[in-house]
């Protein structure tokens, strides 16, 4: 459930950004992406 309320959170305020800021916001989710991967390999 809680998942879900911040599932729509996040894409209200991600309606919010300006265009300018979204290469911005794609490029830290990429990171994000990123340091989850690199944790998992970690774990191995």
């Amino acid at each position: 459930m809680w998942m879900n309320t911040a599932r729509k959170i996040l894409l209200k305020l991600i309606e919010q950004i300006p265009d300018s800021q979204i290469p911005e916001i794609i490029d830290f989710i990429g990171y994000l992406k990123i340091k989850k991967e690199n944790k998992i390999f970690k774990d191995l």
